[in-house]
Parts: C-alpha cells; structure tokens; sequence
C-alpha cells in the first residue's frame, strides 16, 4: 500500500483561541490573566521544545501590544538598541515575558 503525499499547506495557529488549555500548562495561562497585575514586571515561561512558549508570547504581545522580538540562543543579542528606539509606554507595556 502507498501512502499519497498531499501538500495542503500549513497555516501557523498562533492566536490566543487556537491555545489548547491543559493541566500541564494552566499555571501558564493563570499567569497571563493576572497581567498586569502581576508583582513583578517580567515573567518567564520554561519548558521543552514545542509545549507553546512562543504561542503564549505572542498571546501575551497581542493582549499587551508588546513587540514580539525574537531571538535565538545561539546568537548574541543585544536589545538596547531595541528599547533605546522605542517610545515610551505606559508602565503595563513595559512588561515582558523570557522564554527559556
């Protein structure tokens, strides 16, 4: 039997509806809903590749209008230019999220 390769395309599923919701990740999504009422500005996500950090930042950038900047570990980046260009937010947008 020969299995047919179709080509549908594949459209990234990034917006906050397309998150799926589960034990292992609701301390995740609790912390995202406390925003900005958090008691720190800065909130790290943790955790194997592929379990949706980067979906929760960009969730957390839509809900925030923070910019998205992505970076890889690999390369050394420095992001004050980044915020030196910036305008200056009200103090709720100056939050972020690190994801490591």
């Amino acid at each position: 039997m020969t299995q047919l390769i179709l080509d549908l395309g594949h459209r990234p599923a990034l917006e906050e509806a397309d998150f799926l919701v589960a034990p292992c990740n609701q301390a995740a999504i609790q912390w995202l809903d406390r925003w900005p009422h958090w008691p720190a500005p800065a909130l790290t996500l943790y955790g194997p590749a592929g379990c949706g950090k980067t979906h929760l930042a960009r969730v957390f950038a839509a809900r925030s209008e923070a910019p998205m900047i992505e970076a890889c570990l690999s390369c050394s980046v420095s992001l004050a230019p980044v915020w030196s260009t910036m305008p200056t937010a009200p103090a709720p947008n100056r939050c972020s999220i690190s994801i490591t």
